[in-house]
């Protein structure tokens, strides 16, 4: 499969909502777009220093919490044989100047994964830019609609309390609900109710982040890893589900 550039993307207004901490930080720090600036030292040395200080950041980000997809510690997997344990890190961008030869091209039988390569959701991203005082982030092209999130914001009933944004809190409560949807998977397409009475009765067994603190049948009572409690009511949990199902969280 033909790869596409980030910025190409971008321009043909097919960008993935998920992106890797590599591709994240050249969002962030794009290339020069003459020749002059390109060819200064000064600010190349300047470019790559805001680069690796936002990919520290963003790995360290992901060890403290921030919500991603991949192993923070890198990861590898039998092309041949196997599957990527994390399908959305293959979201078919890459990064000028990022080598582009597979394990398969060179006959070396493990595709060889780092801690760069995780992806973080673009809502996510969101959250972390405003917290980090970054936000809004102007990139060339890039729409101010890909940000929204299709009525993520009806989805729960959040309190704002503490540093941290819903949208990290949110994603957390979507992997408990699409763990339980899962379950269910020898059913075609399980009904909210169905997946609602799921969580109810089994909610320790896909609570492996442990947040749940009650599922009855008008709310999901939860706290977040970082401590702000919450609850999604039982009446809007049908749109939840809705919205989970286009955009998985793994």
């Amino acid at each position: 499969m033909r790869k596409m550039e980030l910025f190409e993307a971008i321009k043909r207004n097919c960008l993935p909502d998920y992106l890797s901490i590599l591709q994240w930080e050249r969002l962030m720090y794009p290339d020069p777009d003459n020749r002059r600036d390109s060819e200064d030292h000064i600010k190349k040395r300047v470019l790559t220093l805001d680069r690796q200080i936002e990919h520290e950041s963003l790995i360290a980000a992901c060890k403290n919490g921030l919500p991603y997809q991949g192993d923070i510690k890198g990861w590898k997997w039998e092309w041949e044989w196997g599957t990527n344990p994390y399908p959305s890190t293959d979201n078919g961008i890459f990064v000028r100047g990022e080598s582009q030869v597979s394990a398969e091209n060179i006959g070396i039988p493990w595709e060889v994964c780092h801690p760069c390569d995780c992806v973080i959701h673009k809502s996510v991203m969101q959250s972390y830019l405003k917290n980090k005082g970054k936000w809004p982030l102007q990139v060339e092209g890039l729409h101010d609609s890909w940000w929204t999130d299709d009525e993520q914001a009806a989805e729960t009933e959040t309190e704002t309390e503490g540093n941290h944004a819903p949208d990290e809190r949110q994603s957390q409560l979507h992997i408990f609900i699409w763990r339980a949807h899962q379950a269910l998977s020898q059913l075609k397409r399980p009904t909210a109710q169905q997946v609602w009475n799921e969580m109810q009765h089994r909610h320790k067994t896909h609570d492996t982040d442990k947040i749940i603190q009650e599922v009855n049948g008008q709310e999901i009572l939860w706290c977040s890893g970082y401590g702000n409690e919450q609850k999604l009511q039982r009446t809007s949990f049908d749109k939840t589900l809705s919205n989970i199902r286009k955009n998985p969280p793994f």
